[in-house]
């Protein structure tokens, strides 16, 4: 929390040449404020079990450059299909197929950083709120206030 004010406050100095002027400023900065509840990933979703989110996996590969890097990272060839349809169970049907992710294809970034994203820690599994004292981190999918 930062609190900054001042003023500034004068007068005639000299009649009809030098006047008085006064001014003041304040500005209240407050950071690190409790957002509430964040979403963070489930235990599942830290295993790269997307099935409890897979109505969310809409869409299709689009472009030959992106099909490539998850051919790559995957194992096997992608190309145009979606990323999940309901009863997909092979990766000739979507591209994740049961709404499985291996862990092997995420970015080293995204592996190192999830220690430090916060268990679940309330009845909902995919929410934590974090205790005052805490550092905040950005949100993995959205925050409630």
């Amino acid at each position: 929390m930062r609190n900054q004010y001042g003023g500034t406050l004068g007068g005639p100095i000299k009649r009809g040449k030098i006047f008085f002027f006064a001014d003041y400023q304040g500005t209240r900065s407050r950071e690190g404020v409790d957002t509430g509840q964040i979403f963070v990933p489930s235990l599942s979703e830290r295993k790269g079990d997307l099935s409890g989110v897979a109505s969310s996996l809409t869409g299709i590969v689009n472009g030959p450059y992106w099909a490539t890097l998850l051919s790559q990272k995957l194992g096997y060839p992608v190309q145009g299909e979606p990323y999940y349809t309901s009863g997909c169970v092979s990766s000739s049907q979507c591209v994740f197929p049961n709404a499985q992710l291996p862990v092997s294809a995420w970015a080293t970034p995204a592996q190192k950083l999830l220690q430090y994203i916060p268990a679940a820690n309330n009845a909902e599994e995919f929410k934590s709120k974090f205790p005052d004292s805490a550092p905040r981190l950005s949100n993995f999918r959205k925050s409630e206030h």
